[in-house]
């Protein structure tokens, strides 16, 4: 961002007669002239909504105050819905409430429509004041919290931002950024753990909304859902986005494609391969060239691969399957299979649907590309594979295993540290733990996943002390849990 004097004197450039009178009019430079300054408006207006996008806000805001024809085109919806001025979290201007891969594309169609029409004022100004007026309400909150009040009011400010869900996420992790990652449970900061509560309800809400609508198949949108709710100010969901795009892209360049010539199916899984293994540079994480790399809960997240260059077999398998469909290659993920995830290309593209898995191709992700057929899984596997273990699953029987193996991550570390030692310290991957239980309390909404992450989620947080189970409120649900459990234990039995 630049100054407002360098905004407009690189906009206007040559046109100094009317960039100096400008300066004159907001008091910027020294000796003003009375008789030059309605100077201004000489410059169209459309012309000083482009220049004034170029600046920062702070700049745009004092422009604003010293100038009142500034302060009338300081509130054009094209200046408020910049993305610079997006909010990681919670409703946007006109699109509601959206789910992080597709904020910015509405950002841009909002922008878009704002451009045809550069001095319209439709509420996006509007709708910008409302939501810093609510990051002020809630930094002020914030700040009480942090201070040495009794236990119930420390309660009361928790609920009270809590309550305001997902929009004032923002706030709240910004505040609590430096004890976001390695929060202690013992003597935890009440922010960065209101921003961990935050944090695991917008992820409930967001897999609430991507399993029950059309977005089902998109792989990757799940993998942003876990990516920011894991670091929710260090993932940008769309510079994901734009580097699986380049990616995609990569792959077309290397195919040569072209609408008039048959590509084959294995040339395009060798495109994809180049793009993903030899120009990008991604791999498998290894145990036996650092101890540990595999469990490494950053290898689940799709934007620490993309920017590590290094991930597990569900993870790198998202990745080829979202290039590889960018390309129009039909292909799916094994979430069952045995061993580890595979991804499946169908060699019918046109009814791949109906054909036979003998005839497709299974791509080792994790082995950079390494294509087999049907009859090379029984020896990749070590055992018998059936028609059913090599089917391509539903999306959310991949989100399903994605949280799965951070659970079994989260549990070892909470495991080998101890959830509470002899003087009572928790150690902090317990509320991670949490977080991914709530989760698949909702990707596992049918059948027994969804009870048995439930009891596990009711076993962690008894594990936690009780004052800290009082200002998250979740004490009366752990006080329930000899009932929940028991009413779980007696469902199953009345099935068998």
């Amino acid at each position: 961002m630049v100054s407002i004097n360098n905004t407009f004197s690189l906009y206007f450039g040559f046109r100094k007669k009317i960039y100096l009178n400008f300066l004159l009019v907001l008091d910027l430079s020294p000796g003003p002239d009375p008789r030059r300054m309605v100077s201004i408006h000489l410059i169209p207006e459309e012309d000083l909504v482009k220049a004034l996008d170029l600046a920062d806000l702070s700049e745009l805001l004092r422009a604003a105050a010293t100038c009142r024809s500034i302060c009338s085109l300081g509130r054009s919806d094209v200046l408020w819905l910049s993305p610079r001025l997006c909010w990681h979290f919670g409703p946007l201007f006109e699109a509601g409430h959206v789910l992080p891969g597709n904020r910015l594309a509405e950002v841009e169609a909002a922008q878009k429509r704002a451009k045809a029409d550069p001095l319209a004022k439709m509420g996006a100004y509007a709708f910008s004041v409302h939501r810093a007026r609510q990051d002020a309400e809630v930094r002020q909150l914030l700040r009480q919290l942090r201070t040495d009040c009794d236990d119930n009011t420390k309660q009361q400010l928790f609920q009270d931002v809590l309550r305001r869900g997902d929009a004032a996420l923002d706030a709240v992790v910004k505040a609590g950024r430096d004890s976001f990652h390695t929060l202690n449970l013992a003597s935890p900061d009440p922010v960065a753990l209101l921003a961990r509560r935050l944090c695991d309800n917008w992820a409930v809400a967001a897999w609430s909304e991507l399993i029950s609508g059309p977005r089902d198949s998109d792989l990757e949108e799940g993998g942003l859902i876990l990516s920011q709710w894991a670091n929710p100010l260090g993932c940008d969901p769309a510079a994901v986005r734009a580097q699986i795009d380049h990616l995609a892209d990569v792959a077309r360049e290397h195919l040569g494609m072209s609408e008039s010539e048959p590509i084959s199916v294995m040339k395009q899984i060798k495109a994809v391969n180049y793009s993903l293994f030899t120009v990008c540079g991604l791999h498998g994480a290894n145990d036996r060239n650092a101890p540990g790399a595999y469990y490494d809960q950053r290898n689940s997240f799709l934007s620490e691969v993309l920017k590590r260059k290094v991930g597990i077999p569900i993870s790198l398998g998202t990745v080829f399957a979202a290039v590889a469909r960018r390309i129009g290659l039909k292909c799916g993920l094994l979430a069952e299979f045995p061993c580890h995830v595979l991804v499946r290309v169908f060699a019918d593209q046109q009814n791949h649907p109906a054909c036979s898995s003998q005839d497709d191709y299974f791509v080792d992700a994790f082995h950079q590309g390494n294509v087999m057929q049907y009859g090379d899984l029984r020896n990749f596997a070590g055992m018998q594979i059936d028609e059913d273990s090599a089917a391509a699953s539903r999306a959310v029987d991949v989100y399903a295993r994605m949280m799965r193996n951070l659970a079994s991550i989260y549990e070892q570390v909470v495991r080998g540290n101890g959830v509470r030692t002899a003087d009572g310290v928790a150690n902090g991957d317990v509320w991670k733990l949490l977080g991914i239980c709530s989760q698949l309390q909702v990707v596992g909404r049918q059948g027994e996943m969804q009870k048995q992450w439930t009891i596990k989620r009711l076993q962690v947080a008894a594990c936690l002390p009780p004052k800290l189970l009082r200002l998250v409120s979740m004490e009366e649900e752990v006080l329930e849990m000899p009932r929940v459990i028991s009413e779980i234990l007696a469902a199953i039995r009345s099935r068998s």
